[in-house]
């Protein structure tokens, strides 16, 4: 695999990993939807791959983030969508906020973090030109798609 395919693997990797359930289970192992669970306060990382709290809640209201995450020797910046002083940006193509459409924003940020480039969501959402341009703000920094075909 070439270097880039497995850094988005990764990257997608973390990004399943931020995830935590949100319902029960029950004795059948079937989800039980009628009560929800609050989320768990820790998520055990996958071999490999570790959490550094790094900025308190509060912190991350103005940061937009507050852990860093390792996997090997590769340190991603766990940017939130929702948090932060860039929350409330609006993106024109979307008509909307990054809290409400800026996962793909919030994404590119934590990918390119993996590759020593630091850009918030907003910064990431001024560099693609406030529209669909994450592609380009990714290929401005050395980040590009390969079709492989087998």
């Amino acid at each position: 695999m070439t270097k880039l395919i497995k850094k988005i693997l990764i990257s997608i990797l973390i990004l399943l990993m931020c995830i935590s359930p949100v319902f029960s289970t029950n004795a059948n192992n079937s989800y039980a939807t009628s009560t929800p669970t609050p989320a768990p306060t820790s998520t055990p990382a996958p071999e490999g791959i570790t959490r550094e709290q790094v900025y308190s809640d509060a912190d991350s209201q103005t940061t937009g983030f507050k852990y860093y995450i390792h996997v090997g020797n590769v340190t991603y910046t766990h940017y939130y969508q929702v948090r932060g002083f860039y929350k409330d940006d609006y993106i024109a193509a979307w008509n909307s906020t990054i809290r409400s459409s800026g996962c793909g924003m919030t994404s590119c940020s934590i990918l390119l973090s993996g590759y020593g480039v630091t850009l918030n969501p907003r910064q990431v959402l001024q560099e693609s030109g406030g529209s669909f341009g994450i592609s380009r703000t990714l290929a401005n920094h050395g980040v590009t798609r390969v079709m492989v075909w087998k």
